[in-house]
């Protein structure tokens, strides 16, 4: 029996924030290979080496802060 995959056109999932729900800042970054997208802290973004963010999907270091 096959699934009805009808959903709301109306709801919006809200991703337009600074700061998670502790006060501190989140950084949002992107892999200019793969399109992965992922948040972290503003803390732990800080521990890159000089070779600056790797995306958690694919490994690579084409990465660009949003």
């Amino acid at each position: 029996m096959p699934y009805n995959y009808e959903f709301d056109e109306d709801f919006e999932v809200e991703t337009d924030y600074d700061e998670d729900v502790t006060g501190e800042e989140v950084l949002t970054f992107a892999c200019e290979d793969c399109d992965h997208r992922w948040e972290e802290d503003a803390y732990e973004a800080e521990d890159y080496g000089p070779e600056g963010p790797i995306c958690p999907m694919c490994g690579s270091s084409a990465v660009i802060e949003l």
